[in-house]
Protein backbone atom coordinates (compact mmCIF):
# COMPACT_ATOMS: atom_id res chain seq x y z
CA UNK A 1 0.00 0.00 0.00
CA UNK A 2 2.76 2.57 0.80
CA UNK A 3 4.35 1.72 -2.52
CA UNK A 4 1.09 2.59 -4.33
CA UNK A 5 0.84 5.93 -2.53
CA UNK A 6 4.43 6.76 -3.40
CA UNK A 7 3.82 5.88 -7.04
CA UNK A 8 0.76 8.14 -7.10
CA UNK A 9 2.74 11.05 -5.69
CA UNK A 10 5.45 10.55 -8.31
CA UNK A 11 2.85 10.60 -11.10
CA UNK A 12 0.96 13.65 -9.78
CA UNK A 13 3.95 15.93 -9.06
CA UNK A 14 5.11 16.27 -12.69
CA UNK A 15 1.54 17.07 -13.72
CA UNK A 16 1.31 19.85 -11.11
CA UNK A 17 4.70 21.19 -12.18
CA UNK A 18 3.66 21.33 -15.82
CA UNK A 19 0.40 23.10 -14.89
CA UNK A 20 2.21 25.66 -12.73
CA UNK A 21 4.77 26.39 -15.46
CA UNK A 22 1.98 26.89 -18.00
CA UNK A 23 0.21 29.30 -15.65
CA UNK A 24 3.43 31.24 -15.13
CA UNK A 25 3.99 31.49 -18.88
CA UNK A 26 0.43 32.73 -19.36
CA UNK A 27 1.02 35.40 -16.70
CA UNK A 28 4.23 36.53 -18.39
CA UNK A 29 2.55 36.72 -21.80
CA UNK A 30 -0.35 38.67 -20.32
CA UNK A 31 2.06 41.03 -18.65
CA UNK A 32 3.92 41.65 -21.91
CA UNK A 33 0.67 42.28 -23.76
CA UNK A 34 -0.43 44.70 -21.07
CA UNK A 35 2.87 46.63 -21.21
CA UNK A 36 2.95 47.01 -24.97
CA UNK A 37 -0.78 47.50 -25.44
CA UNK A 38 -3.22 45.86 -27.82
CA UNK A 39 -5.69 47.13 -30.37
CA UNK A 40 -5.13 49.41 -33.34
CA UNK A 41 -2.38 51.95 -33.92
CA UNK A 42 -4.63 54.81 -32.82
CA UNK A 43 -5.29 53.22 -29.42
CA UNK A 44 -1.65 52.35 -28.73
CA UNK A 45 -0.11 55.69 -29.74
CA UNK A 46 -2.10 58.61 -28.34
CA UNK A 47 0.25 61.59 -28.86
CA UNK A 48 0.85 62.76 -32.45
CA UNK A 49 3.42 65.38 -33.48
CA UNK A 50 2.67 66.63 -37.00
CA UNK A 51 4.11 68.92 -39.63
CA UNK A 52 1.50 70.54 -41.89
CA UNK A 53 1.72 72.02 -45.37
CA UNK A 54 -1.09 73.10 -47.65
CA UNK A 55 -3.56 75.83 -48.50
CA UNK A 56 -5.81 77.32 -45.82
CA UNK A 57 -4.77 74.83 -43.13
CA UNK A 58 -5.51 75.84 -39.52
CA UNK A 59 -1.79 76.62 -39.05
CA UNK A 60 -1.26 78.42 -42.36
CA UNK A 61 0.85 77.33 -45.29
CA UNK A 62 3.48 75.66 -43.10
CA UNK A 63 3.08 74.72 -39.45
CA UNK A 64 3.16 72.28 -36.55
CA UNK A 65 0.35 70.62 -34.55
CA UNK A 66 0.48 68.47 -31.41
CA UNK A 67 -2.59 66.27 -30.89
CA UNK A 68 -3.47 64.00 -27.98
CA UNK A 69 -6.22 61.38 -28.25
CA UNK A 70 -8.18 61.38 -25.00
CA UNK A 71 -10.05 58.43 -26.52
CA UNK A 72 -8.87 56.25 -29.42
CA UNK A 73 -11.42 57.94 -31.70
CA UNK A 74 -11.25 61.51 -30.28
CA UNK A 75 -8.23 63.82 -30.25
CA UNK A 76 -7.64 67.46 -29.28
CA UNK A 77 -4.64 69.63 -30.00
CA UNK A 78 -3.07 72.99 -30.76
CA UNK A 79 -0.64 74.32 -33.32
CA UNK A 80 1.26 77.27 -34.75
CA UNK A 81 2.58 78.17 -38.18
CA UNK A 82 3.16 80.81 -40.82
CA UNK A 83 1.11 81.73 -43.85
CA UNK A 84 -0.58 84.55 -45.70
CA UNK A 85 -0.79 88.00 -44.15
CA UNK A 86 -0.82 91.72 -44.93
CA UNK A 87 2.13 93.21 -46.76
CA UNK A 88 4.61 94.00 -44.01
CA UNK A 89 2.15 92.73 -41.39
CA UNK A 90 1.42 89.63 -39.31
CA UNK A 91 2.03 86.22 -40.88
CA UNK A 92 1.68 84.17 -37.69
CA UNK A 93 -1.11 81.57 -37.50
CA UNK A 94 -2.41 79.68 -34.47
CA UNK A 95 -5.13 77.08 -34.01
CA UNK A 96 -7.06 74.87 -31.61
CA UNK A 97 -8.13 71.61 -33.24
CA UNK A 98 -10.23 68.54 -32.55
CA UNK A 99 -10.46 65.37 -34.61
CA UNK A 100 -12.90 62.47 -34.62
CA UNK A 101 -12.12 59.10 -36.20
CA UNK A 102 -15.56 57.44 -36.45
CA UNK A 103 -14.37 54.68 -38.80
CA UNK A 104 -10.97 53.12 -38.31
CA UNK A 105 -9.14 49.88 -38.89
CA UNK A 106 -5.83 48.71 -37.54
CA UNK A 107 -3.79 51.35 -39.39
CA UNK A 108 -6.27 53.47 -41.41
CA UNK A 109 -9.01 55.86 -40.35
CA UNK A 110 -11.59 58.27 -41.67
CA UNK A 111 -10.89 61.59 -39.96
CA UNK A 112 -13.31 64.49 -39.43
CA UNK A 113 -11.68 67.64 -38.09
CA UNK A 114 -12.80 71.00 -36.72
CA UNK A 115 -10.69 73.99 -35.73
CA UNK A 116 -10.71 77.57 -34.54
CA UNK A 117 -7.82 79.41 -36.13
CA UNK A 118 -6.51 82.96 -36.13
CA UNK A 119 -3.72 85.00 -37.66
CA UNK A 120 -2.75 87.13 -40.61
CA UNK A 121 -4.64 86.84 -43.89
CA UNK A 122 -4.46 88.23 -47.41
CA UNK A 123 -7.05 87.22 -49.97
CA UNK A 124 -5.42 85.45 -52.90
CA UNK A 125 -6.14 86.99 -56.32
CA UNK A 126 -4.72 85.29 -59.35
CA UNK A 127 -5.60 88.15 -61.69
CA UNK A 128 -5.83 91.85 -60.82
CA UNK A 129 -7.83 94.03 -63.25
CA UNK A 130 -5.72 96.47 -65.23
CA UNK A 131 -7.91 99.40 -64.22
CA UNK A 132 -6.85 99.15 -60.56
CA UNK A 133 -4.64 101.95 -59.21
CA UNK A 134 -0.97 101.20 -58.62
CA UNK A 135 -1.45 101.21 -54.84
CA UNK A 136 -4.36 98.74 -54.95
CA UNK A 137 -4.27 95.85 -52.49
CA UNK A 138 -6.70 92.99 -51.92
CA UNK A 139 -8.60 92.32 -48.70
CA UNK A 140 -6.21 91.60 -45.83
CA UNK A 141 -5.87 91.83 -42.07
CA UNK A 142 -3.51 91.09 -39.19
CA UNK A 143 -5.92 89.03 -37.09
CA UNK A 144 -8.51 87.14 -39.10
CA UNK A 145 -10.48 84.49 -37.20
CA UNK A 146 -11.78 81.32 -38.81
CA UNK A 147 -14.06 78.37 -38.10
CA UNK A 148 -12.80 75.38 -40.06
CA UNK A 149 -13.91 71.84 -40.87
CA UNK A 150 -12.38 69.11 -43.01
CA UNK A 151 -12.57 65.42 -43.79
CA UNK A 152 -9.75 63.12 -44.76
CA UNK A 153 -7.91 59.81 -44.57
CA UNK A 154 -5.12 58.92 -42.17
CA UNK A 155 -2.62 56.07 -42.23
CA UNK A 156 -0.26 55.04 -39.42
CA UNK A 157 2.57 52.62 -40.01
CA UNK A 158 2.99 49.85 -37.46
CA UNK A 159 5.84 47.65 -38.68
CA UNK A 160 6.48 45.08 -35.92
CA UNK A 161 3.17 45.70 -34.18
CA UNK A 162 1.29 44.49 -37.26
CA UNK A 163 3.28 41.23 -37.34
CA UNK A 164 3.44 40.43 -33.62
CA UNK A 165 0.21 41.97 -32.33
CA UNK A 166 2.20 44.37 -30.17
CA UNK A 167 3.51 41.66 -27.80
CA UNK A 168 7.12 41.33 -29.00
CA UNK A 169 9.07 43.97 -27.11
CA UNK A 170 12.32 43.04 -28.89
CA UNK A 171 10.95 43.77 -32.35
CA UNK A 172 11.79 47.21 -33.76
CA UNK A 173 10.99 48.84 -37.09
CA UNK A 174 12.08 52.29 -38.35
CA UNK A 175 8.57 53.02 -39.65
CA UNK A 176 6.73 52.37 -36.37
CA UNK A 177 4.69 55.45 -35.49
CA UNK A 178 4.95 57.33 -38.78
CA UNK A 179 1.67 58.90 -39.94
CA UNK A 180 0.24 60.54 -43.06
CA UNK A 181 -3.05 62.43 -43.35
CA UNK A 182 -4.69 64.06 -46.39
CA UNK A 183 -7.68 66.36 -45.83
CA UNK A 184 -10.04 68.59 -47.79
CA UNK A 185 -12.30 71.14 -46.17
CA UNK A 186 -13.49 74.71 -45.85
CA UNK A 187 -12.89 77.71 -43.62
CA UNK A 188 -15.37 80.48 -42.79
CA UNK A 189 -14.22 83.97 -41.83
CA UNK A 190 -15.74 84.99 -38.48
CA UNK A 191 -14.72 88.67 -38.48
CA UNK A 192 -14.85 90.04 -42.05
CA UNK A 193 -14.86 93.61 -40.72
CA UNK A 194 -11.25 93.11 -39.62
CA UNK A 195 -10.15 93.07 -43.28
CA UNK A 196 -9.23 96.14 -45.28
CA UNK A 197 -8.68 96.71 -48.99
CA UNK A 198 -7.94 99.66 -51.25
CA UNK A 199 -8.68 100.64 -54.82
CA UNK A 200 -11.65 100.69 -57.14
CA UNK A 201 -12.89 97.43 -55.65
CA UNK A 202 -12.68 98.67 -52.06
CA UNK A 203 -16.44 99.07 -51.74
CA UNK A 204 -16.80 95.40 -52.61
CA UNK A 205 -14.35 94.32 -49.89
CA UNK A 206 -17.04 93.56 -47.31
CA UNK A 207 -19.15 91.72 -49.89
CA UNK A 208 -16.43 89.35 -50.99
CA UNK A 209 -16.91 85.63 -50.15
CA UNK A 210 -15.97 84.84 -46.57
CA UNK A 211 -15.39 81.12 -47.15
CA UNK A 212 -12.37 79.41 -48.70
CA UNK A 213 -11.55 75.82 -49.59
CA UNK A 214 -8.67 74.15 -47.75
CA UNK A 215 -6.20 71.38 -48.50
CA UNK A 216 -3.98 69.92 -45.79
CA UNK A 217 -1.11 67.41 -45.84
CA UNK A 218 0.10 66.23 -42.43
CA UNK A 219 3.23 64.13 -41.91
CA UNK A 220 4.33 63.20 -38.43
CA UNK A 221 5.05 60.70 -35.71
CA UNK A 222 2.78 59.12 -33.08
CA UNK A 223 4.14 58.22 -29.64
Amino acid sequence: MPRLVGLGVVLVLPTLSIHCNASENDDVNSSLAGETGTGDAFARRRLALEGHVGFGTPVGALGFVAEYSILPFLGVGAGVGIGSGPDGGNHFHGALVTRVRPLRGRTNALVIGAAYSFGGYKRFELFIPNDQPSNYFSAQGDWAQWAQADIGWEHRWEGCARLTGGTDMNCRSPVDGLLLRLSLGAAYLLNPNALACYGAAAEACSRAPNAIFTFDIAIGYAL
